[in-house]
């Protein structure tokens, strides 16, 4: 998912999002480089929606990534529109694995592992596996 200010799509935001769960943590999901700070002021932010096939209880998701010192958002929601999606948790980002908890136990058929434009120049987000913890609802 993107939500562009300006520009066209990075194309290679739809390429693997599957790896974020295949369990192989060689495996990943990325964006392109943006050479200049704030994902080239042409995006407001990029990430993978995760469909849960039905409701959950969300209570955290833990991340892995290659990446560091940025911050990442876990967004639920009922549908896998940006707009519907509730700001759950934040976190800045850690190589390696971190958890994200939920400010509450939140429910939601779609779980989003949200990069904010607020990178820095040279960055490219990419997650290696996303493992979402809760319950059905």
């Amino acid at each position: 998912m993107e939500r562009l200010t300006q520009g066209s799509h990075d194309l290679q935001i739809n390429k693997h999002p599957e790896a974020v769960y295949d369990g192989d943590p060689r495996t990943f999901w990325e964006t392109q480089t943006y050479k200049s700070a704030r994902f080239g002021n042409l995006a407001n932010g990029f990430g993978v929606v995760l469909n849960m096939g039905k409701p959950v209880h969300v209570s955290k998701v833990t991340v892995q990534t290659p990446v560091g010192g940025v911050p990442i958002q876990l967004r639920i929601g009922k549908s896998e529109a940006f707009e519907a999606m509730r700001l759950a948790g934040q976190e800045t980002a850690r190589h390696g694995g971190f958890s994200i908890n939920a400010s509450k136990d939140v429910v939601g058929q779609y779980v989003l592992i949200w990069f904010t434009n607020d990178v820095p120049a040279g960055f490219k987000a990419k997650l290696n596996e996303v493992t979402v913890h809760g319950s059905p609802a």
